[in-house]
């Protein structure tokens, strides 16, 4: 499941680059299994010098994982299998600052797809439920199915838009997409994929589902039936987390690690409320140019949720090399000699006025010591 969830999520990537035209954002594979967060609020600050200088730190390349500015990768302070990269980012309307991502290690297993395909007449969608006529696909209500638009895009005044209905049960899951005029030269285009052998019922089940989104002659009613039994058969290298990742495994692993980064100094101004507020937040797949955590009015939101048009990037993405693969992950924890973490943290305030109050004591007893010896 988890190994399907990163294919879709990298081919969806992919289909709106070619549908959706120049403007590009970078994706990664990992995102789905990944979770990050913009440290954008104004007033932080962050210092890599400590984390580059330091021991079991590994210093990337930015072009190896495909981005700008200095990047690190260790082992994160929360699972010996979750690797921390901390590496300079930014977004349209702030300057660049730091982005922090933890990525579980990963490994290949094999899985199996079932597809077909069915090229219709129609070139547009017609949904409707209950003999009314809907707006959209989305505005569908089938029990058991998620319908939502996938991808888009306009040629010239006329713009086509990609959906996709999927349905999960269990370890169970079928995705059904479908592609417009524009990407088929030609009538709509649905394409099949599950991870099991169709059952008559389940058959009948997206029969209904696409009966829904299209008025259907007796032609293409048939062409559908006719590729639900001839699914092909494909056996898949996916990769999958070594262990299980789950969203409360993201929240209290990212609360971690922003509070070792605050408490060693790495990262300046991050308040306990701002930290609470990312791990509320945080969920597995928030990670990513478009889905990454970041600051906006207030608040700590999914970047896919700002409120601002010029911020929001989803309709048009490119597939990036950000990637651990290649990458050897540290087995050991970080080593930041004591001098270090000290600076600019808590622990080195304290250290710092203690000493400062010790130097001042001596001081005083030294005054005092040459007034007694002078009176005698």
């Amino acid at each position: 499941m988890k190994g399907r969830s990163v294919l879709i999520f990298a081919l969806l990537a992919i289909a709106a680059v070619v549908i959706a035209g120049t403007s590009y954002a970078c994706v990664s594979a990992e995102d789905p299994y990944s979770v990050e967060v913009l440290l954008n609020k104004p007033g932080l600050s962050y210092d890599l010098s400590m984390l580059k200088s330091a021991e079991n730190v590994v210093n990337v390349n930015p072009e190896l994982i495909g981005v700008s500015g200095e990047v690190v990768v260790y082992k994160s302070h929360y699972h010996d299998d979750l690797a921390a990269i901390l590496y300079e980012s930014s977004i349209e309307t702030a300057e660049e600052t730091i982005s922090v991502r933890l990525t579980p290690k990963v490994h290949e297993v094999t899985e199996y797809r079932y597809k077909t395909k069915a090229q219709i007449s129609k070139t547009e969608f017609e949904p409707h439920q209950n003999f009314s006529h809907l707006t959209t696909p989305e505005d569908l209500e089938i029990p058991g199915w998620s319908i939502k638009q996938s991808g888009g895009g306009c040629v010239a005044d006329e713009c086509f838009y990609s959906y996709s209905a999927e349905y999960k049960e269990n370890d169970n899951w079928i995705e059904i997409s479908f592609f417009p005029p524009e990407r088929t030269r030609g009538g709509i285009e649905i394409d099949i994929e599950t991870n099991k052998e169709l059952s008559e019922e389940l058959k009948n089940e997206i029969l209904n589902v696409i009966s829904s989104m299209f008025y259907l002659g007796k032609p293409d009613f048939q062409k559908i039936r006719d590729a639900l039994h001839e699914m092909e058969k494909e056996e898949m290298k996916v990769p999958e987390p070594v262990f299980n990742f789950t969203d409360e495994e993201a929240k209290e692993a990212l609360k971690t690690e922003l509070e070792w980064l605050s408490n060693t100094g790495i990262i300046k101004g991050l308040t306990d409320e701002d930290i609470q507020e990312v791990k509320n937040t945080t969920k597995v797949g928030y990670a990513g140019y478009n889905s990454r955590i970041f600051y906006e009015d207030g608040k700590w939101i999914p970047y896919s949720e700002s409120e601002n048009p010029e911020m929001t990037m989803v309709k048009a993405v490119a597939v990036c090399s950000f990637s651990l693969k290649g990458i050897q992950i540290p087995t050991q924890d970080v080593v930041i000699t004591e001098t270090e973490s000290n600076i600019g943290s808590p622990e080195g305030d304290v250290v710092t006025v203690v000493l400062g109050i010790v130097i001042v004591i001596l001081a005083a007893i030294g005054v005092v010591v040459i007034w007694v010896m002078r009176r005698w």
